[in-house]
């Protein structure tokens, strides 16, 4: 764990999870925590009385994640979310299963890899067939069907319908072991 990470037992203590709805909120402080401060018993019920019971980490991000700060540092909810309930930072990324970046419930998450997340990821708004990996080409009138694995895009055909260049690419899906979700449109 990178040093500058506050330990889970310290999140438990500033903020609690709510898995089921995916909120975090911030939690009563004590004096001790003011210590350093010139005032602490001011400047801690100063803070409980702004702070204390609400909910925390609620900037949302151009992207859609949910952020804030703990200790002056910048944090993603799913993330603090994700070593809150699991006691230990996530060492890869933390994927949201349906899409949604600011659904931070315990069911939406999972620790995954580069490679798990990128096999499932929401359709590209740049699509244009409403099917991922998928293109209509005017030259041949036809559509051609595409997968990226590893990196490296493989030609899976060229169909006379969408129906078929789909059903060639949800076969490929399948076989390259992309999630059920991976190019749905965006939640």
């Amino acid at each position: 764990m990178p040093k500058d990470l506050p330990s889970p037992e310290l999140l438990r203590k500033l903020l609690r999870y709510d898995p089921e709805t995916g909120k975090l909120f911030w939690r009563e402080r004590p004096v001790e925590m003011f210590l350093d401060a010139k005032k602490p018993k001011q400047i801690c019920a100063s803070w409980n009385a702004r702070f204390a019971g609400q909910q925390a980490l609620t900037h949302v991000q151009s992207s859609g994640y949910l952020q804030g700060s703990v200790g002056n540092k910048s944090f993603r909810a799913h993330r603090v979310a994700y070593a809150i309930y699991y006691g230990r930072w996530p060492v890869n990324q933390v994927d949201h299963i349906d899409h949604n970046r600011s659904n931070n419930t315990i069911k939406n998450l999972r620790e995954v890899s580069n490679t798990q997340n990128a096999k499932n990821k929401r359709m590209s708004p740049r699509n244009t067939t409403g099917v991922t990996g998928v293109v209509f080409s005017k030259e041949l009138g036809k559509y051609l069907s595409y997968i990226c694995v590893a990196g490296k895009s493989k030609y899976l055909g060229c169909f006379e319908t969408i129906e078929g260049a789909a059903e060639a690419r949800k076969q490929a899906n399948q076989k390259y072991g992309f999630h059920e979700n991976h190019g749905r449109s965006k939640p």
